[in-house]
């Protein structure tokens, strides 16, 4: 059988700075599109990277991650969530 899962996409700038996102999907994807280093759990993302939590077989990642912006120039994560529908 296979398996049917949906994407969500969120935008987070300098006003979300120090939130916690939690997911619980398959995978998440961070972009940096911003001007500026983000932090993600002690993780630094520097300009232009992105950082991938892939999950395997039937795993579900649970993780709350911690999102901080080096400073408030130009701040722009785009987080992507693979969610896998029951």
């Amino acid at each position: 059988m296979r398996k049917k899962f949906r994407y969500f996409t969120q935008l987070i700038g300098y006003k979300n700075s120090g939130q916690f996102v939690p997911t619980e999907a398959a995978d998440i994807t961070f972009s940096n599109i911003g001007n500026t280093v983000v932090t993600i759990n002690q993780v630094p993302l520097n300009l232009g990277d992105s950082m991938t939590d892939t999950a395997f077989g039937d795993e579900l990642n649970v993780t709350q991650y911690t999102i901080t912006f080096d400073d408030d120039v130009d701040c722009r994560l785009i987080i992507k969530e693979k969610i896998y529908q029951l």
